[in-house]
């Protein structure tokens, strides 16, 4: 039971590095499309 918990935090811990690194590409992403959207108006 106490196995099982643990493996549980693991892929809770994965999941939360998977998010994170998902949000920090789709700003990261954002931040291009606004920098090349003024690039273009100007």
């Amino acid at each position: 039971m106490r196995r099982r918990g643990r493996k549980h935090e693991e892929t809770n811990t994965h999941f939360q590095t998977l998010v994170l690194c998902s949000f920090n590409f789709s700003f990261f992403w954002a931040l291009s499309l606004v920098a090349f959207w003024r690039s273009q108006r100007e």
